[in-house]
């Protein structure tokens, strides 16, 4: 790893592992399709399910000398069959990160953590240094990037130098959004967005636009046999007006 081909030839392996070895077929199809680059992400509906697809992945990687390691899963069952040598560390809060962003195996939600450091002069660098460290993939905080972003766009209209002081206004009023940043890391999402046993599945897609920004949101909604409903965020994606 380190090189600009290391991806392709990641992906490469992995393909031509499933050429070599298409005895197991759910196997081949998650290493296919589920894996980005050495990070495999699945989901089953039942513990059975899982155990045999893990055994299945372990059998394919070990024809071709590799060992899968690092596993983790939000069921405790699961996690007792395999060898602890082979197991995911776990922080006493439960949470790992999941291509970046942070699971909590035990709620089995997605959470974040922001944490701004305080700086002694906040200038338009600085600003833009800390929204792109917000890391935010799916869109979930999608309205509180863009009320940075909006931030930005103001900053970059008064023509300032990139790495001048801003006026005491201007500093006021992003420390009085970077203090309300602190809530963000109350929000939990719930990885599961269908319900179990659904008999009805729904897509719902928002979208609207103002003069400052424009923007859209993708919900699923499904329905189990005793009519209890599930709704959950999938993505959004909101963009500033230039």
């Amino acid at each position: 790893y380190g090189t600009s081909c290391a991806p392709y030839l990641a992906t490469r392996a992995l393909n031509q592992l499933v050429d070599d070895y298409h005895v197991y077929p759910n196997a081949c199809e998650l290493i296919r399709s589920n894996f980005y680059v050495d990070n495999l992400l699945f989901t089953c509906e039942t513990v059975e399910k899982s155990n045999k697809l893990r055994k299945e992945l372990c059998e394919v990687f070990e024809k071709a000398g590799m060992s899968l390691r690092e596993w983790i899963s939000n069921s405790q069952e699961v996690l007792s069959s395999i060898p602890t040598s082979h197991l995911e560390k776990i922080q006493e809060s439960s949470e790992i990160k999941a291509l970046g962003i942070i699971w909590n195996i035990s709620s089995d939600t997605f959470t974040f953590k922001l944490n701004f450091k305080d700086k002694k002069s906040l200038t338009m660098s600085s600003v833009l240094s800390c929204i792109a460290s917000i890391y935010d993939p799916i869109g979930w905080l999608g309205p509180i990037i863009l009320t940075a972003k909006l931030f930005m766009k103001k900053l970059c209209s008064l023509h300032l130098d990139w790495k001048s002081a801003l006026s005491d206004d201007l500093c006021e009023e992003w420390k009085k959004f970077e203090t309300s940043l602190i809530l963000v890391n109350q929000i939990k999402i719930d990885r599961q967005i269908i319900c179990v046993n659904p008999v009805n599945i729904q897509l719902h897609e928002f979208c609207d636009a103002s003069t400052k920004s424009c923007g859209m949101v993708l919900y699923l909604r499904s329905t189990n046999i005793n009519k209890n409903v599930t709704c959950r965020i999938i993505t959004s994606k909101r963009i500033s007006t230039v």
